[in-house]
């Protein structure tokens, strides 16, 4: 599998509590609301994040990883740096309270460091489901090595972007089954993996290792009810990732468990997962196939504040306290990542 899919395997649930409540009350599509018009959401936030990776330079101007590095057959040093994330989300409801067309964040490309926007629209239809499809772009400036594999020589930055599509279809013909559907084409401005002169490739084996991909991502999550105050979310996700280079094209899996649990003025929500991933070749540089195992924790609390305070006419404020925690443990030391985060904010509902 792609090394920059691993990091959406890493942390799909971590990186969740960076997300508001609002957005995923019960870990389904928001219900319409009661009234046409204007609605949404915002949420500020600053945390520290560590990690380590050998393959993401920066995220938003941070540096995410050493420029230089002495040898391929260890795991990246730790890096650390502050952070602000702004989740939100923009929508407009019909007359018929059956339709929304909606411009906002999405989770699991937060994981990935890639913030991806999502404009879409929502549809009622009524005994087949809810039915959401929308078109997923880069926002966030993002930015990766040119070749991830250049040892005692500074590596160079170069832009990653994204453009795809993802379809979801929520109480699913009555239901309390949600499906979804992504398919992201994922593109290097300078694609130089492998080219390293040190490192001796042949032409054949360079093209092994070509980012530029196709993803694909299937999911399909049950929405429990264990009481009035309480939801259990149990989900299974397959990832197919058509690059490029065959030695780091694969597929893999990632199953998830979430607990929800909400009561004046509390809201409390826990995620754990775990899943593998192989690449479909072997890596002409470590000589052997990669494969990896997955592993994410998170936990978030949400407080309404006791003084009412609100922002512009908002619903009363919470505010939030989040901690999750990664790691993707691969066969092969150099695609070792390991990711911690710490966050602190204010979330404001219209």
């Amino acid at each position: 599998m792609h090394k920059r899919l691993k990091v959406i395997c890493l942390l799909p649930v971590a990186l969740m509590v960076l997300l508001p409540v609002s957005a995923k009350t019960t870990f389904a599509l928001d219900p319409f609301p009661k009234e046409a018009g204007f609605s949404g959401f915002v949420q500020p936030g600053v945390g520290y994040l560590n990690i380590k990776s050998n393959l993401v330079a920066k995220a938003g101007g941070s540096d995410l990883s050493n420029s230089q590095i002495s040898s391929l057959g260890n795991k990246a040093d730790s890096e650390s740096t502050a952070i602000f994330t702004l989740p939100f989300k923009l929508a407009y409801t019909f007359d018929s309270l059956r339709t929304q067309i909606f411009l906002g964040s999405q989770l699991e490309d937060l994981a990935r460091f890639d913030l991806v926007q999502k404009l879409g629209v929502m549809h009622d239809l009524g005994g087949i489901g809810v039915v959401e499809a929308g078109v997923l772009f880069s926002t966030f400036p993002t930015e990766v090595w040119q070749d991830p594999y250049v040892v005692n020589a500074p590596r160079q930055e170069t832009d990653r972007s994204s453009l795809g599509v993802q379809f979801t279809l929520d109480k699913a013909f009555g239901s309390n089954f949600e499906l979804q559907y992504s398919y992201r084409d994922i593109e290097f401005d300078r694609e130089l993996s492998g080219q390293s002169p040190s490192l001796g490739l042949s032409l054949a084996d360079q093209k092994l290792l070509d980012r530029n991909r196709k993803a694909h991502k299937a999911t399909v999550l049950y929405h429990y009810r264990l009481s009035e105050k309480q939801r259990l979310t149990p989900s299974f996700s397959y990832s197919v990732d058509d690059g490029e280079g065959d030695a780091i094209s694969g597929s893999g899996y990632f199953a998830q468990l979430t607990y929800f649990y909400s009561d004046d003025p509390v809201t409390l929500i826990l995620n754990a997962g775990f899943g593998a991933s192989e690449a479909d070749a072997r890596n002409p540089i470590f000589n052997k196939t990669e494969e990896s195992d997955h592993l994410a924790l998170s936990a978030a609390i949400y407080y309404k504040n006791p003084w009412g305070w609100q922002f512009f006419d908002s619903k009363p404020l919470q505010l939030t306290l989040s901690g999750a925690y990664g790691q993707a443990d691969s066969n092969i030391n150099f695609y070792y990542q390991e990711v911690s985060l710490l966050s602190a904010g204010v979330l404001a509902r219209w």
